[in-house]
């Protein structure tokens, strides 16, 4: 959900389309054992201060030094509470989005089809829906990657076998993101596989690309 939500959020700013985000909501996901959140409590601030959303929240944490005392505002079925926690405070968090969208768009995925490394993708097949461009111009196009919200194409793990499953679907562009470029070409060349391996740092170095080749 939270890749689906940055996508579309993405794909939409990009596009010049309307997005307006209603509300937005930094939930726990998992914990460890030695903290004393619980699974759903939403975090309303760090330190004091209302964190945007979890890239916010790292930051502050990220600034801290070992040892140092983090607290935070949570709201747990429907009650205030404060939690103080160290650096490391052993917590999964996601932001929840609630937006209106226009054009309205309904995304179906295959039950094997999740996680955040498809992020990039959705992020071009969203824009690619509402734009009106023809980016695809009848190529076969795969890629991997997350997505960020200032449209930043981030690492991934098992680059290898997705380069593998690319070839074998006969892709002619694959995209990756930088930090997983060289793995991906010592891929290509070890297997002699015939597609353009195309490194990116953001969404619209995808788009651009797409626009002038």
């Amino acid at each position: 959900d939270n890749s689906l939500d940055t996508a579309t959020i993405v794909a939409y700013k990009g596009a010049g389309k309307t997005i307006n985000i209603k509300s937005k909501k930094n939930i726990v996901m998992a914990k460890t054992n030695d903290n004393d959140f619980e699974v759903g409590d939403i975090i309303l601030t760090v330190n004091d201060t209302t964190c945007e959303d979890v890239n916010a929240i790292r930051e502050i944490i990220n600034n801290s030094n070992e040892n140092d005392i983090i607290k935070f505002k949570v709201l747990r079925d429907g009650k205030v509470v404060l939690e103080d926690n160290r650096k490391i405070i052993g917590i999964i968090i996601t932001t929840d989005y609630e937006y209106d969208l226009d054009p309205e768009i309904t995304i179906k995925f295959k039950n094997s089809e999740s996680g955040a490394s498809g992020g990039l993708m959705l992020t071009l097949t969203i824009y690619n829906a509402i734009s009106g461009e023809d980016l695809i111009k009848g190529r076969n196009i795969a890629g991997t990657g997350t997505i960020n919200l200032d449209g930043t194409v981030g690492e991934i793990d098992g680059v290898k076998y997705k380069i593998m499953g690319a070839n074998n679907s006969n892709m002619d562009i694959v995209f990756v993101p930088s930090a997983n470029y060289e793995e991906a070409i010592s891929v290509k060349e070890k297997y002699n596989y015939d597609m353009d391996i195309i490194k990116v740092d953001t969404f619209n170095e995808v788009l651009e690309y797409l626009r002038n080749n």
